[in-house]
């Protein structure tokens, strides 16, 4: 039987069609980015004295966001390590004269969540090692005995405990600004921390042409999306 088997899967092979699917190529693995390569001007460090904050300001850059609200308005949100006023100073492109909006902010806190993918994971560089992550969930070093102190178990994972102060998450301060009075068809640019950028109005007029990108994964609902 173990020969018949074999025998009839040589035939198989043979008369099956041998070719190309797809003419896709997909690229080399490109190398892990870091976060200072990102224009991360802050990073997470473990607390060292009690006013210290953990996630406190880990922005890159601006992380800007655009989101046309209306054929003549936009909504502009972005994000700044510490609490500064909404303003925001937009023009049309080649108009010297500049224009100011105004918005709102807000910020949040969450209980970090620990992964083990953090420093061992099944892909790519370790974001951090485990001595890094032991560091940042340690406090015996300078909380108070009997309160916040805490030790480090020898793998943390999951959510971590809400007494901890330095496993709590405080997210950037998010603004969010509604430009108006804007043009069809035309390009605006905006001036935030990080510099000068743009985006442009759609088009009045139909059809209008987009351009979607996502990371839609390796799988059967993956090739069924495309």
């Amino acid at each position: 039987m173990p020969r018949f088997k074999t025998l009839a899967l040589l035939v198989a092979l043979r008369h099956t069609k041998a070719g190309t699917t797809s003419d896709y190529a997909r690229p080399s693995r490109a190398r892990d980015l870091r976060a200072h390569e990102l224009g991360c001007s802050y990073t997470n460090t473990a607390p060292t004295t009690p006013g210290d904050d953990l996630f406190r300001g880990f922005a890159c850059d601006s992380q800007a966001h655009v989101s046309f609200a209306s054929p003549t308005s936009a909504i502009l949100s972005y994000v700044t390590p510490d609490a500064v006023p909404t303003e925001l100073r937009y023009k049309r492109r080649g108009q010297r004269l500049w224009r100011t909006a105004f918005g709102d902010a807000r910020s949040y806190t969450a209980l970090a969540n620990v992964d083990p993918m953090l420093w061992a994971p099944t892909m790519g560089e370790p974001s951090y090692t485990l001595d890094e992550v032991r560091a940042a969930a340690n406090t015996t070093s300078w909380a108070v005995p009997g309160s916040a102190s805490r030790r480090a178990p020898p793998y943390p994972r999951w959510l971590q405990s809400y007494n901890d102060p330095a496993m709590i998450y405080s997210s950037p301060v998010i603004h969010t600004v509604t430009l108006t009075e804007l043009e069809a068809g035309e390009t605006y640019e905006y001036e935030l921390a990080d510099g000068v950028h743009e985006f442009r109005m759609p088009p009045a007029t139909y059809p209008v042409r987009l351009g979607l990108a996502a990371d839609v994964g390796q799988t059967v609902v993956s090739n069924r999306s495309f």
